[in-house]
């Protein structure tokens, strides 16, 4: 019994002991090669996330131009005379430097704004061009005389005639602006409407702030991350700069470049080459800027890294592969749940949705990445609220203005609503209180009376449509409490012994046509705007 008992555990003991053996070389085996075969997809996700990191900052900075680009076109009017009309391009950079410093106040790192009009449309120079002061505040600047240099003068005039000159939104890679003596990145969209040339609408970067966005990449412990322009020159790298000492750095980089193995290629593949007597492993990704984001690491600190991956198999292995096991698949339960919240908060990201929030409080890169995309939809969405507050609301009068009404018929139209009553308003003397006692007065006037409205229709929609035309739309109210609104606004508009503006209305019991309520509110302003002219002949215009 004793001796069986000893040959089921020596059987036993062997099997085990030889068991352990196999698996232990296989588990060396496959654990080096996949532990190297990490090592690169390590790399390579580091330049892919950190690439990320920069084209979304250029991406946000691109979609601020394009906003502001079509906010600018949408308040231009079809009419070419009135484009080489002083008064009204005046009154249109007036509007825009509002909204251009809105923007460049919330965009990370913007050093200038500018709105710059075709000079062959009038006989003056004309534009906006905010420059940032040593206070964070953005100053309107002269702009710069464009006869004075040659079209070839990129560092005086490059952001003009380059964009112009491909007739599309450009980034303008790092260059010496002269005009501020700085350097800079500017990403500049040409206007045209109709193939005639309006004017460029763009923004620079400080490029400093790029340099310190790469510098601040840190992984390994001697990891590096460089630039490169279109060219696959180096512009920036601390790694590098520091070679720049050596005697071979000349000789060493032509030795680099002459190789067929190094191409900094837009598929961000981990690759492997001899730089300065190391062996260095680098993964490349093209920015959205037109420059490449390369990033360097020794091998020496990878194997390093694997050498000790390999010893924890060798112990893990000894003490329990099944432990192991739960725990790898805890692990990567855990980074598939991470990484799923992660894709799904940016799908919704990028289809505007700037209000989702990735809810993951790990400490770690993922964590980090999170936080960068939370704080990025969020100033997205303050952008975006604050730009569509300035294209929809009347500077002057706080009240709505015309986009914003058209926007709000298109709305009501289509959900049909029930009794809807217009009052249109017109407002008296306006032309003659500007004429005898100046636009102030006149901007009084508009704005006293713009008061008046939304203290008499609290509950209402409340336009100003142009200089001295007013709408207001009621919902909800029967046609009988609807008159009774409108007759006691008229009799405080007539108080005064010169009421303040003619009122037409019109009510209906749905929205099919809005369009003819507001005509027939407007007509029968217009008759009651010839009684005042009866009363009133001086006032006549």
């Amino acid at each position: 019994m004793k001796a069986l008992y000893r040959k089921i555990c020596i059987l036993l003991t062997v099997s085990i002991l030889s068991t352990t053996f196999l698996t232990t070389v296989v588990g060396l085996f496959n654990a080096n090669r996949l532990i190297q075969r990490d090592s690169h997809q390590i790399v390579k996700l580091i330049s892919d996330s950190n690439a990320d990191k920069i084209n979304f900052w250029f991406e946000s900075i691109e979609s601020t131009v394009n906003v502001l680009y079509s906010f600018a076109v949408s308040q231009l009017p079809v009419d070419k005379d009135l484009w080489s009309d002083k008064t009204f391009m005046d009154s249109y950079i007036s509007m825009m430097t509002d909204v251009l410093e809105n923007a460049a106040l919330n965009t990370e790192s913007a050093m200038s704004v500018y709105l710059r009009i075709n000079p062959e449309l009038l006989s003056y120079k004309t534009g906006v061009w905010l420059v940032k002061n040593s206070h964070g505040e953005y100053e309107n600047t002269e702009l710069t005389d464009l006869a004075l240099y040659k079209s070839t003068d990129r560092e005086r005039v490059g952001w003009w005639y380059e964009p112009i000159a491909h007739q599309k939104p450009l980034w303008l890679l790092p260059y010496y602006n002269k005009n501020l003596g700085m350097e800079m990145v500017s990403y500049v969209i040409p206007i045209f409407i109709q193939n005639n040339l309006i004017g460029i609408i763009g923004m620079d970067i400080d490029y400093e702030k790029i340099k310190e966005k790469i510098a601040a990449i840190s992984f390994f412990e001697t990891g590096d991350a460089m630039l490169l322009n279109k060219n696959n020159e180096i512009v920036f790298s601390e790694r590098f700069e520091k070679l720049r000492k050596k005697d071979n750095y000349n000789l060493e980089i032509e030795r680099i470049k002459s190789l067929k193995k190094f191409n900094f290629d837009a598929v961000s593949e981990s690759h492997s080459i001899k730089m300065f007597g190391e062996n260095i492993r680098f993964s490349s990704r093209d920015l959205v800027n037109g420059m490449k984001l390369v990033i360097m690491v020794p091998e020496e600190e990878i194997n390093k890294d694997r050498k000790l991956m390999i010893i924890q198999c060798l112990i893990i292995i000894m003490i329990g592969l099944f432990i192991s096991i739960l725990i790898c698949a805890n692990i990567t339960n855990k980074m598939e749940k991470v990484l799923g919240k992660i894709t799904s908060s940016v799908q919704e990201i990028a289809k505007g949705n700037y209000e989702i929030s990735v809810d993951v409080e790990e400490k770690n890169e993922f964590g980090e990445l999170a936080k960068s995309f939370n704080e990025a939809a969020r100033e997205f969405d303050r952008s975006n609220k604050q730009i569509n507050k300035l294209a929809y609301t009347d500077s002057l009068t706080g009240l709505k203005n015309r986009h914003c009404f058209n926007k709000f018929c298109l709305g009501l139209e289509a959900s049909m609503q029930k009794n809807i009553g217009v009052i249109f308003c017109d407002l008296n003397r306006l032309k003659f209180t500007n004429d005898n006692y100046g636009h102030e007065a006149g901007d009084k006037l508009i704005c006293t009376f713009a008061n008046l409205l939304k203290e008499n229709f609290p509950g209402d929609e409340c336009f100003r449509m142009s200089g001295d035309e007013f709408i207001v739309v009621s919902l909800g109210l029967s046609e009988t409490h609807f008159e009774q609104f409108v007759k006691d606004f008229i009799a405080v508009n007539n108080k005064n012994e010169i009421p303040f503006a003619a009122i037409g209305y019109c009510w209906a019991i749905s929205t099919a046509n809005l369009n003819f309520m507001v005509n027939e509110a407007e007509a029968n302003m217009y008759r009651d705007k010839n009684e005042f002219y009866k009363r009133f002949p001086e006032f006549k215009r």
